[in-house]
């Protein structure tokens, strides 16, 4: 596994509202990198209705955020930047406690979703929370923007389950993934900000192994690439190198659609998190040697 040279340790949170970047960037937080890229690459020229957010809370504690506006309906842009403000606002404003970012991030969504429905324009959003803590991670979420992680070896061994029709079918398996990716429901939603039957689906607490990589993305890379090709991607190389093959290889694909692959322009965000390994090196403590 190649590791890039480490970036400076962030030091405030970080927003990714409506913007278009021409290639990712690398931040260090909570003792790992984190990579981001967000871009519109929906037909007709269209604004990026994705939004992220990256929160740095202590030297071993952080927050990623990936919210993803509703395509087709009103105001999907901005229902996701209400959605990484309320929240990342929320987190900066945090008490302590053992639950306090996971509290934080609760609210946020709470606000978010009494804000876009105050509105009264039909918008929502996705949104997609991940609490770092320690070497370990946990989630928040509503709608079909995904983590998943990979393993050492490239092998997907968890996702949060896509809160859409054809998610449910998966879960239940009465849909494997491939026939899942052309199914003519693909595009619906059972869960989202902004709707009235609001839900947030809470994981427990899970261990990084090293190695292991964090993907969070929108429908954008999902809806492009099976999971077991993002997890190829993510075997044997560098951050940097694996957000800029999957944003190469989605992007490729929307554009240009061939017998052999589904494709659906979107627009695509990528956060993905990897552990720094330690450096036990600089640790040891050597004695002279003398010779002669």
């Amino acid at each position: 596994m190649e590791y890039s040279e480490a970036a400076a340790p962030l030091e405030e949170a970080k927003f990714y509202l409506r913007r278009e970047m021409s290639e990712p960037e690398t931040l260090a937080l909570a003792g790992g990198d984190v990579v981001v890229f967000t871009t519109a690459r929906r037909p007709g020229g269209a604004p990026n209705e994705d939004a992220a957010g990256v929160v740095p809370i202590d030297e071993q504690r952080a927050a990623l955020l990936l919210a993803d506006g509703l395509g087709g309906a009103a105001d999907g842009a901005r229902a996701a930047g209400i959605a990484i403000t309320r929240i990342v606002e929320r987190l900066l404003q945090h008490e302590d406690g053992d639950n306090a970012l996971r509290n934080a991030i609760l609210d946020g969504i709470d606000e978010a979703n009494r804000a876009i429905r105050s509105r009264a324009v039909g918008a929502g959003t996705t949104i997609l929370a991940v609490e770092l803590a320690a070497g370990c991670f946990r989630t928040c979420h509503a709608g079909d923007s995904m983590a998943v992680l990979v393993d050492a070896r490239g092998r997907p061994i968890w996702r949060t389950p896509p809160h859409s029709p054809v998610g449910y079918a998966i879960e239940a398996g009465l849909l494997d993934e491939t026939a899942a990716m052309s199914h003519g429901s693909r595009h619906l939603l059972a869960n989202a900000l902004g709707k009235k039957a609001l839900h947030v689906e809470l994981a427990a607490f899970r261990k990084l192994r090293p190695g292991e990589t964090l993907i969070l993305a929108s429908d954008g890379l999902f809806d492009n690439l099976l999971l077991q090709e993002v997890g190829e991607r993510a075997r044997h190389h560098d951050l940097v190198r694996v957000v800029d093959d999957l944003v190469a290889t989605a992007g490729r694909r929307m554009l240009s659609p061939d017998s052999a692959n589904l494709s659906k322009p979107d627009d695509l965000t990528i956060i993905a998190y990897r552990e720094r390994p330690p450096d036990t090196l600089g640790t040891l403590e050597f004695a002279p040697i003398e010779t002669g």
